[in-house]
C-alpha cells in the first residue's frame, strides 16, 4: 500500500520548472532535470519498475492515456487546460505553506516546493526565505552526511492514539484523566484546519474544522 500523502507531493513536480520557464533557463548547467539524465528518456521507462515495487502493474488502458496526455502537452495549442493545472497547483502549494507555517506534511516535499518557489517568485521572495528557515526543522549534517527526518515529529498522531487508547480502556471517565483529556482535546483542536479559506484544499470537507489529512 502507498502512503496516501504522496499524492500531496507528485503534483508539484510539475512547478520545476512551471512549463513558462525560458528555454535558456532549461539548459542552464545546473538546472535540476538537466543534472538528472541529459540522455535519459523517462517516457520509456514509465513501466520500468522493480518487480518488490510492482503493487499494481499497468493497464493497457493507463498506457493509452499516458501516450495521449505525453502528446497533448507536446502538440496541443491553445495550452489552456495544462495552464489551469499549473494554475490549481500553485494554489495547492500555497495553501500548505501558509497551513503548516512552511513545514509542509513531510520534508520530501518541502523540498519540492523550495524549488517551485524559487522558479515561481524567485530567491527573495517571502516564500523562498521562510522555506530555507524552516529546513533546519528536519535536516541536519551527520557524519554520514545530510540526514533528514520523516517529519519534523509526530506529536498530533500520539495524542490521537492515546486518547483513542484511554476510551477504549473506558477511563474516560475516570476524574483523574479528564484534565489531561482535556488538555490532549484542546491540542486537537488546535491542530485542525479551521481557516475558512483552507478548507476548500482538503481532500474531503467534513464539517468544520478539519483534520488536514
Amino acid at each position: 500500500m502507498v502512503d496516501s500523502r504522496t499524492k500531496r507531493i507528485y503534483p508539484h513536480v510539475i512547478h520545476i520548472p512551471p512549463p513558462s520557464h525560458s528555454p535558456a533557463q532549461r539548459s542552464h548547467p545546473h538546472h535540476p532535470r538537466r543534472n538528472l539524465h541529459t540522455s535519459y528518456t523517462f517516457s520509456q521507462h514509465r513501466n520500468t519498475i522493480a518487480p518488490g515495487d510492482l503493487y499494481n502493474p499497468h493497464t493497457t488502458l493507463l498506457d493509452i492515456l499516458n501516450w495521449i496526455i505525453t502528446q497533448y502537452e507536446k502538440y496541443c495549442v491553445p495550452t489552456r487546460f495544462s495552464d489551469a493545472a499549473v494554475k490549481r497547483v500553485w494554489q495547492l502549494i500555497c495553501a500548505e505553506d501558509d497551513n503548516t507555517d512552511f513545514l509542509c506534511v513531510g520534508p520530501v516535499n518541502n523540498a519540492v516546493h523550495l524549488l517551485a518557489v524559487y522558479y515561481h517568485e524567485g530567491r527573495d521572495s517571502y516564500r523562498y526565505k521562510r522555506h530555507v528557515d524552516r529546513l533546519a526543522d528536519f535536516m541536519w549534517l551527520g557524519k554520514e552526511g545530510m540526514m533528514m527526518n520523516g517529519t519534523n515529529g509526530v506529536q498530533l498522531w500520539d495524542t490521537a492514539f492515546t486518547v483513542s487508547a484511554v476510551f477504549e480502556a473506558d477511563l474516560a471517565g475516570d476524574k483523574e484523566f479528564i484534565p489531561v483529556l482535556t488538555k490532549a482535546l484542546e491540542f486537537l483542536e488546535d491542530m485542525q484546519v479551521s481557516i475558512p479559506s483552507l478548507l476548500v484544499f482538503q481532500r474531503t470537507l467534513p464539517p468544520p474544522p478539519g483534520c488536514q489529512y
